[in-house]
């Protein structure tokens, strides 16, 4: 949603405006159940229960291994982050998780940059990238 510059209180009033067929139908029972008993719905638990609704247990489950074993071997810094956030969009525990996603991307940078970036404090994914091009300069 970061991509069409939406407010996050409104990443799911935009968001859902997408959805067509099934998951259409889908959003409109769980807006009717959800507000009636819960309220509003936010974006990371919306993206919880669509990933849960739509995706195969199995397609995450590998995702979740294809991440722990998602290294940076031969690639730059940049093209690592690339391939790791392709893979991490469909881990939602540690896409969601700045400080967990700033570990995992570290834990798969070669040793050498990994070990340099050991002494910096983890605060947010973001940082973790700029630190790690920094160090591979």
């Amino acid at each position: 949603m970061e991509a069409f510059e939406v407010l996050a209180q409104d990443h799911v009033r935009y968001g859902t405006q997408l959805l067509k067929g099934k998951a259409q139908i889908w959003w409109k029972g769980v807006q009717s159940a959800r507000t009636a008993t819960h309220g509003p719905l936010f974006w990371a638990e919306f993206v919880r229960q669509f990933e849960r609704r739509f995706y195969l247990a199995t397609f995450l489950d590998k995702m979740k291994l294809d991440l722990n074993n998602y290294v940076q071997d031969t690639k730059t810094v940049a093209e690592y982050e690339i391939g790791f956030n392709q893979i991490v969009h469909f881990v939602p525990h540690v896409a969601h998780d700045e400080v967990e996603k700033a570990m995992q991307f570290r834990q798969g940078l070669k040793p050498a940059i990994h070990h340099m970036l050991g002494a910096f404090t983890i605060t947010d994914f973001r940082s973790m990238v700029e630190q790690a091009l920094g160090v591979e300069m």
